[in-house]
């Protein structure tokens, strides 16, 4: 659901008409199975009933028959959807940082659970390294490799929290000094 509410806050309602959704696999199932798997997509989910209602559509992508592909294509040549900006774009271009749009706080929200988590882990593995110390146990090691991991896993939640801070200029920049870093070989996270 937490997917679907940033899919949806990320196109904005004239993105979500403008949707093209594509199943793949179909010769690894049954026609009929998967008939009813596409008809429960369009009709159950939320995402794709939404998209649907919207005017969006939905296309099988056969990969024994490149014609499928052609199809897509053709759906989306023809339909002239246009070089209209997804909501987040629109956002964004209006000098709002990543974490002030409406996805961007979907997904603030989200970040921010993920921390707490870490950081009640962290205190509980703290708690039982210092007790294994205490008592001299011998899970003493495996105790600090985990207490090490979920440290490092809150130092990364940490600084991808800190690019929805990030506002267009910023990020271009960003883009292009990676760019630049990895034409040298030198690639490394933003």
């Amino acid at each position: 659901m937490k997917n679907i509410r940033t899919f949806k806050k990320l196109c904005g309602q004239d993105g979500l008409s403008r949707t093209t959704l594509v199943t793949t696999f179909w010769k690894s199932v049954e026609p009929e199975e998967g008939r009813q798997r596409e008809e429960e997509l369009l009709t159950k989910d939320d995402l794709w009933r939404v998209i649907k209602e919207k005017g969006g559509r939905a296309f099988r992508y056969e990969h024994k028959d490149k014609s499928s592909a052609k199809v897509v294509v053709e759906h989306i040549v023809s339909s002239k959807l246009g070089p209209k900006m997804l909501q987040f774009q629109q956002e964004m271009e209006d000098g709002r940082a990543i974490k002030d749009t409406k996805a961007g706080m979907e997904v603030d929200a989200a970040m921010e659970k993920l921390k707490s988590r870490h950081k009640a882990e962290i205190e509980k593995l703290r708690k039982e390294l210092e007790e294994a110390k205490r008592v001299n146990d011998s899970e003493l090691e495996q105790i600090k490799e985990e207490f090490e991991e979920a440290q490092e896993k809150l130092r990364k939640a940490t600084i991808d929290h800190e690019l929805l801070a990030v506002k267009k200029e910023s990020l271009k920049k960003r883009l292009r000094a990676k760019a630049v870093r990895a034409a040298h070989g030198k690639c490394s996270v933003m």
